[in-house]
């Protein structure tokens, strides 16, 4: 039985991103797709999904730098 690794959504969206044409990009989209992809880029791009985040610069604290 062959295993198959899941890629997380960042790596897929690396993989887009270096693609060169859009067939490609299709491609990977396809082979990756999983509904967590979906809902990223339904958040990301779909002209109906609002966000609710109060005007101007989201309430951000950057965490203290540690080498791991």
């Amino acid at each position: 039985m062959a295993h198959t690794m899941t890629k997380r959504i960042h790596e897929i969206v690396e993989l887009v991103s270096k693609a060169k044409t859009k067939d490609e990009k299709i491609n990977i989209l396809k082979q990756n797709e999983s509904q967590a992809l979906k809902d990223v880029l339904v958040g990301a791009y779909h002209s109906n999904v609002q966000w609710n985040l109060p005007p101007g610069r989201p309430p951000f604290e950057a965490s203290e730098e540690r080498s791991v």
